[in-house]
């Protein structure tokens, strides 16, 4: 009892108008082609309708022949896809030891902000840093984690 009973499925109204204008797509085609077929046979005869039928049923049962069978005669060795290992940028430090920001590095990085908050006062340099941030997203954030991390280290 339980076994055979259709589930119900409560489809969104969005779902529902997609489904129904893929569906007029599709009739729409359908209509569309049987016209053009209507207006190209309409002066053929019964024999030359019937070697039409027989040349598009040969041509799509080759075809589907040809799919089918192809893959099992092959005359060429397969081509496989091998994966290869992705390979990832290593750290600049080696083992378990932590990354050490020196001076030097958390001054370069203090300058860079003290420009970038310079180019926010005009417009173009508004410009220029939208440009910037959208081709390097995150540069803020880190800028930001260098200098918790130089001040973590200080402690």
């Amino acid at each position: 009892m339980g076994l055979f009973m259709k589930r119900k499925e409560d489809k969104s109204p969005v779902a529902e108008k997609a489904a129904g204008k893929i569906a007029t797509g599709i009739i729409w085609v359908q209509e569309g082609f049987s016209r053009s077929m209507r207006r190209i046979t309409k002066d053929w005869g019964k024999k030359q309708k019937g070697i039409f039928l027989y040349l598009v049923c040969s041509a799509f049962g080759t075809l589907s022949l040809y799919c089918i069978v192809g893959p099992f005669v092959a005359d060429k060795p397969a081509v496989s896809i091998k994966p290869r290992p992705i390979t990832a940028t290593r750290p600049a430090w080696s083992g378990n030891k932590e990354a050490i920001i020196t001076e030097r590095e958390i001054q370069k990085v203090r300058e860079l902000k003290k420009r970038l908050e310079e180019m926010a006062t005009s417009y173009e340099g508004k410009k220029q840093l939208d440009t910037l941030y959208r081709q390097h997203p995150g540069l803020l954030d880190s800028l930001s984690l260098i200098e918790r991390n130089y001040y973590s280290q200080k402690k």
